[in-house]
């Protein structure tokens, strides 16, 4: 979605839904170290121990989307 084209009623809208995707990657990250961290103190370094790092990659699109919205809206000079 190009934010460019956006109105900024629009804006204030995509801003809130990557808002809340924003809140739950960073929740569903945090969890995935602490699987990560968790397994390899009881078993040593594995394949459990890097898989959920990988898996708290994915969700990192989240955190690019609220930091490109969160930049427009600066640009814009829009409170939120």
């Amino acid at each position: 979605m190009i934010l460019k084209n956006l109105t900024n009623e629009e804006l204030i809208i995509e801003y809130k839904k990557r808002k809340s995707a924003f809140t739950f990657a960073c929740l569903y990250i945090g969890i995935f170290i602490g699987i990560a961290v968790w397994s390899t103190v009881t078993n040593g370094l594995g394949f459990f121990t890097f898989l959920p790092i990988l898996v708290g990659y994915f969700f990192r699109k989240a955190a690019l989307d609220h930091n490109e919205i969160k930049q427009e809206t600066l640009l814009r000079k829009i409170n939120l």
